[in-house]
């Protein structure tokens, strides 16, 4: 096996998490990536289609909620105390709730870094694709 496999198997059941603060009102949160297995049936549960049941799309909204629900370990939404005393019924409900669209954005786009989006080719790579 090459070196480059060999590490990425030895790092792959390292739990990443990143912790930082969304805005003055809230407190530090941590997060983890979403794997592609979860992304997947993210996006399938926020499809919605129209009055014909054709014409697929994605939901955003409802897409972000759920990524925020899912990959924030603290405050923990999905909480079955938090999403009961706050009276709805999942955690990206909970998310809807208590968060600004902003803030649901914010975290939304941390979670999208940590799990490898929106990652730029280095210099090194890109010089050699040039020559």
């Amino acid at each position: 096996m090459n070196n480059i496999l060999d590490l990425l198997i030895e790092n792959s059941e390292i739990g990443i998490t990143k912790t930082f603060r969304v805005s003055d009102r809230l407190p530090s949160i941590t997060i983890r990536p979403i794997s592609n297995k979860e992304l997947g049936e993210l996006r399938n549960r926020a499809i919605t289609v129209d009055k014909n049941g054709k014409n697929p799309s994605v939901d955003t909204s409802k897409f972000q909620a759920q990524a925020v629900a899912l990959c924030t370990l603290e405050p923990n939404f999905n909480d079955a105390e938090a999403v009961k005393k706050a009276k709805v019924i999942s955690g990206s409900e909970l998310v809807n709730k208590v968060l600004l669209a902003g803030e649901i954005e914010l975290i939304y786009n941390e979670i999208n870094k940590i799990s490898g989006f929106g990652l730029e080719i280095s210099e090194e790579i890109e010089d050699t694709k040039k020559q």
